[in-house]
């Protein structure tokens, strides 16, 4: 993820943020490659709200964008709660990189596919928050 904040001398400042769901050993899927484990009630989605709202651009890998693109492409899952459909609105809104040698092309809005994940890449990551910002 990627937000922007004040900078010295009153500029801007972009700042890269990693922000993964793992268990406490380290461990993002079960011992068949299942994450479903890690799916957040509302009280956690409320909070990941909150700091998605300064997210700017979301940075991929192939597998991560194709789960997330569900926020998009699949009505249920913003459905769910009032939550999770304050989250589709926010994800929407924000830009996406994915980084993938191998995926033939992106298929949700305010994406970019980018073939090598470079510095030059990463740089090119911010961007406003939401439409018209």
């Amino acid at each position: 993820m990627v937000s922007s904040g004040p900078g010295r001398k009153g500029g801007s400042k972009h700042r890269v943020i990693y922000s993964v769901a793992s268990s406490l050993d380290g461990y993002n899927t079960d011992a068949q490659g299942d994450y479903s484990w890690a799916f957040p009630d509302e009280e956690v989605i409320a909070a990941l709200n909150a700091d998605a709202r300064e997210v700017s651009t979301y940075l991929y890998g192939r597998r991560m964008y194709e789960a997330m693109a569900g926020w998009e492409t699949d009505p249920a899952v913003a459905a769910q709660s009032p939550e999770s459909a304050a989250f589709a609105t926010t994800w929407q809104a924000a830009q996406k990189i994915v980084f993938s040698a191998g995926l033939p092309e992106v298929w949700t809005r305010r994406t970019r596919l980018e073939r090598e994940l470079t510095a030059e890449a990463v740089e090119t990551a911010r961007g406003p928050r939401h439409p018209g910002t």
